[in-house]
């Protein structure tokens, strides 16, 4: 199992970032910001080979099972 943020929305959200700097506002007044969305990855096949049941209710929530 893997939590990790999304690079993808992480992209989006340097972007937009990025075009508010171009468009003339400075960086300086930008707050840092995290990347909100959290991407959960599974697989059941190796978790099983080590003992682990991963509960189903988790398992929806993951955007990747293998």
């Amino acid at each position: 199992m893997t939590v990790s943020r999304d690079f993808f929305d992480g992209g989006v959200a340097s972007g937009e970032i990025a075009a508010r700097v171009l468009r003339g506002e400075s960086p300086a007044n930008i707050p840092f910001q995290l990347i909100e969305k959290v991407k959960y990855s599974f697989n059941p096949a190796t978790a099983a080979l080590n003992g682990i049941v991963i509960p189903p209710e988790l398992l929806l929530r993951g955007e990747s099972v293998n």
